[in-house]
Formats: structure tokens, C-alpha cells, sequence
């Protein structure tokens, strides 16, 4: 199965965001009204699925074996909200309040919403799949949130590292697999996902947290979650059996392969064992990742198994982020198919919200066909740019797309997978910097070809990090399929400070040159 998969974060439909002055949120009421709304943004052509998340720490829905977020919610006769003691209000950049309302809400006015979820999104053509947060921790410095589950707040001793004193570090309070309270916590809500509702598909998302042991027990984890993967591959056999028909099970995991056997999650065993059937190699938060190993994934993991990687909604080379927009997400997905993707998963990506083109919600949903089809996202205008690596695991840091600065004398590589179809296409080598360049001083080489420096500007949005940029032609049949190698060679006698390289196709296909 091919296309677009777009996970629907619970935030999505429930907090109130705070946005910038002149902007607006779409407004989704808490009715089928507001479900068909939600499902139509995202159901266009070559969507294959919509995940929709129901769970963080709390449960979003009127659920059994967990909280349902608004449990413990009082009113008082003024009106005024309170949660173990503590008013609530805005939090964090949204209301607690209001995500606690509006999916109590949606609840009182639709009596089944996943039923009308699935019901709708067969009728639109797409598959309906359940993502389940495994270890979500979000504001877990503040213990008294009623996002928290009292499991979490209750048993501080469940926790993987609640010793250390400073929890501004969300990840030191996920809760340990390895104990059997929490173990057995979890895999009841996967129990109540397949005995309630109806789904075309189940994902279990490791990547929110992936910190699923102590300090130092993630080797011997793995054998715990290799046998919670089994449990909830036997769940979901069973729940077929009842539905008559097959439930895909997808698992979103750290983005490189040694990242996740090191964290605990032996994602090859499960494809070899048969116990899920698509994996979603995936960066945490900060930036969607150029260096992906995308055809590693593909060589390693059986031929059966759907490679869906992941696309956040910002870019961030280590030094300068920027919102993604269709020209750079159609960079990473003509990249990622060109590697072996079978196909394309987008996180982050909000009909309400998103960092995604300066929240422009409308251009965000046009560019979901392009995203869903190799073929269409060769063809289209694409920037290819050099992105860091966010390490998700402790004591492996993070790594930039290159080193700070080209020092005088020497040259610069950047390493650059440029996707497919460039056959006949223009391009341009674009750099950015923190200080003013001097063209003078630096000489760029593409493949070994120098490329000549254009005047005036990049044309296209850049980070605001960056105070000037260069703009390089690339010499006819110098660019290919595949990896390309950037070479910025700095013939001055001032270490040039880069912040910033991409490859820029700027015409479609068929335009041609």
C-alpha cells in the first residue's frame, strides 16, 4: 500500500491554540459537523490513511481502562474550572481547560465518535487507523496537569528516572515497561482500542516517548517490548477474526535502526517475526531529517513491510530551523521514495494548527496529493535541504548537517540526496549564513563541477536565522538521482561561519530547463 499517511495529534481537535496577532485558528465544533470538517481537510486524492491519536498520558475519549482526560474536572458557581486543588487555564501555549472540555464535549454531543470516524472515512475513500501514544509525557515538569494520569503521579517509583531533581527534562519521568504495573497499564488500552472500535489499522507510536526504560535497562528491555509487540499482534488477530477483516498494525520508531535496538526496540525482529506490518522511521520534533537512512531501513526490513518515513512540520540544519512548505516536504519525499520508500507519513501537519508554511492550513492541504506519489513529487519544484540529526537516545548527541564553519583554506562538504527525476532539470545551490557573505572568497562545487554564483536572491523563503545567503547555478547534467556532494571552498582568510545548504529544483518537470 502506497500514498500519504497523516497522523492526527488529539491536540488537533481539542486545544486552543495561542497564535500570533492577525492569525486565526480554524474553528472544528464538537459535533459529527466538526468530524466530517476534520476528515475532509485531510481525505483528498492519494491519502491512503488518517491515524487518528486518542490518548497521552490520559485517554481523549470516554474510556474504561484508563482516565478519560476530564476525570477530576470541578466546576465551581463561578464558573471557574479546578483540577486536584489547582485552577486551570492557559498552560504552555494552550488551555488544559479547553482540551479537557471540548473532548468531554464531543463525547456528550456524538455518541460514538470512532464509529462516525470510520464510518466517514470509508465513505471518503481513505483507511481509519488508531495511533496510541505508548509513553507520552508531555509538561511532565508540572505534576499536577490533568493531562497526567495518576498511575504516573501516584508511583513516582514506575518512573525511569525520577531521581534525577530537574524534570524540565520530560523524558526522565516516562514510565518504565519493565515494571508489570505499567506494562499491564498499557497493554489494557490496546485491549479496549481493538474491543471497542472499528479500524482499519493500529499504530503503536514508540516515538512519543521513546524512553521506555531506566538508565542502562534498555538491552535487557528489549525482550519485554519484543513480547508487548507479540501481545498486541495476538489482540489484533483476534479482533479480525470478530471483524472479518484484516487490521494493519504500524509501529513509529527512532529514525535510524541502531538509534531504536539501543533504546529497546528491536524493530527488525518484529518485521521478521511477522508482528507488525509497517514501520515509520521518524525524527522526534525538530526537524525533518535529510540523512535519513531510508534505504538501509529498506535493505533490512522484509519486502512485505510497508517503509513509511516520517515528515515533520519544521527543518532545522543546527543552526537555523524554518517552517516546511510544499517545495522542501516535496524534497524529503521524492528523497525517501528514491531510497525505497513504499510511501510517505506526515506528523505535526494540523488542520488547526501546524509550524507548517507559516500556518497556512489551505497550501499545507494542497500539497497532500503531490506528497502521496513518487511520481508527482519528482515531477514537482523541490528544495533539498541539509538537515541535522535529533538523537533520541541518552548519550548519543545530536548532529548538525555540517560543522559550523568552513575554515580559511579548506572546503566544506555537504552531503545531499537529491530524489529522483532531476534528468534535465535546472537547479541552483543555495547557502545561507549568520553574518554577511562575501561571494568573493568562496567558491562552490557541485559533484566536482564549480557552479557559477548568481546575483539577487534565493526567491524562496529561508530561515529568519540568517542574514545573507548565496544563490549558485548548477551546470547543466551536473545534478543526479541520488546523492549529490556540495563542496564550499573557502579561498579567504576568515573562517566563513555556515548556517544554511540546500539544493534548490526550482520548475517542475515539465517545464524543463
Amino acid at each position: 500500500m502506497a500514498g500519504l499517511f497523516i497522523n492526527v495529534d488529539f491536540c488537533n481537535l481539542f486545544a486552543d491554540f495561542q497564535l500570533k496577532p492577525g492569525e486565526s485558528s480554524v474553528s472544528v465544533p464538537m459535533t459529527e459537523d466538526g468530524l466530517r470538517q476534520e476528515i475532509d481537510y485531510y481525505a483528498v486524492s492519494g491519502v491512503s490513511g488518517i491515524l487518528f491519536n486518542l490518548n497521552a498520558m490520559r485517554a481523549y475519549f470516554d474510556s474504561r481502562a484508563w482516565e478519560p482526560v476530564w476525570e477530576g474536572l470541578e466546576e465551581k458557581p463561578d464558573h471557574t474550572f479546578y483540577f486536584r486543588g489547582k485552577k486551570l487555564g492557559m498552560e504552555f501555549g494552550h488551555s488544559q481547560l479547553q482540551m479537557a472540555l471540548r473532548s468531554r464535549e464531543l463525547y456528550r454531543n456524538v455518541p460514538d465518535p470512532q464509529k462516525f470516524r470510520y464510518e466517514y472515512c470509508r465513505k471518503k475513500g481513505v483507511k481509519m487507523y488508531i495511533s496510541m501514544r505508548m509513553n507520552d509525557v508531555h509538561w511532565a515538569a508540572d505534576p499536577d496537569l490533568i493531562t497526567h494520569c495518576s498511575l504516573w503521579r501516584e508511583h513516582p517509583e514506575f518512573q525511569r528516572a525520577f531521581f534525577r531533581k530537574d524534570h524540565s527534562f520530560w523524558f526522565a519521568r516516562c514510565l518504565d515497561y519493565a515494571c508489570p504495573e505499567v506494562y499491564d497499564h498499557h497493554l489494557a488500552l490496546v485491549r479496549e482500542y481493538f474491543d471497542r472500535f472499528e479500524m482499519d489499522g493500529f499504530e503503536l507510536d514508540w516515538m512519543r516517548s521513546p524512553f521506555c526504560f531506566r538508565p542502562g535497562g534498555a538491552s535487557a528491555g528489549r525482550t519485554v517490548l519484543n513480547r508487548f509487540m507479540a501481545d498486541v499482534r495476538a489482540i489484533a488477530l483476534a479482533a479480525e477474526r470478530r471483524r472479518g477483516h484484516e487490521i494493519r498494525i504500524f509501529v513509529r520508531v527512532q529514525a535510524r535502526p541502531d538509534e531504536a535496538l539501543e533504546a529497546g526496540f528491536d524493530v527488525l525482529s518484529w518485521a521478521r517475526d511477522g508482528l507488525v506490518d509497517g514501520v515509520v522511521p521518524s525524527p522526534y520534533f525538530q526537524t525533518s531529517e535529510s540523512a535519513m537512512p531510508v534505504e538501509i531501513w529498506r535493505r533490512l526490513l522484509p519486502e512485505k513491510v510497508m517503509l513509511a518515513p516520517c515528515l515533520e512540520c519544521h527543518l532545522n540544519s543546527g543552526y537555523a530551523s524554518i517552517p516546511a512548505n510544499p517545495e522542501l516536504n516535496a524534497g524529503f519525499a521524492s528523497s525517501y521514495y528514491e531510497q525505497g520508500a513504499d510511501a510517505i507519513y506526515l506528523f505535526n501537519h494540523m488542520l488547526r494548527y501546524s509550524g507548517y508554511c507559516g500556518r497556512d492550513v489551505e497550501e499545507q492541504r494542497r500539497s497532500f496529493s503531490m506528497l502521496s506519489d513518487r511520481k508527482t513529487a519528482d515531477a514537482a519544484p523541490r528544495r533539498h535541504a541539509a538537515t541535522m540529526h535529533e538523537s533520541i537516545v541518552e548519550g548519543r548527541p545530536s548532529v548538525p548537517a555540517f560543522p559550523p564553519e568552513i575554515p580559511p583554506g579548506k572546503s566544506m562538504p555537504v552531503l545531499i540526496y537529491a530524489g529522483g527525476g532531476t534528468a534535465h532539470r535546472s537547479a541552483k545551490v543555495i547557502l545561507g549564513f549568520t553574518v554577511s557573505a562575501d561571494p568573493s572568497g568562496l567558491k562552490v562545487f557541485l559533484n566536482g563541477s564549480e557552479c557559477v554564483c548568481m546575483d539577487g536572491t534565493a526567491g524562496c523563503p529561508l530561515p529568519e536565522a540568517l542574514r545573507s545567503s548565496l544563490v549558485y547555478r548548477v551546470p547543466d547534467h551536473v545534478l543526479h538521482d541520488g546523492l549529490n556532494q556540495i563542496d564550499a571552498v573557502n579561498t579567504g582568510t576568515k573562517p566563513v561561519p555556515l548556517a544554511w545548504a540546500e539544493i534548490m529544483i526550482p520548475d517542475s518537470a515539465d517545464r524543463g530547463n
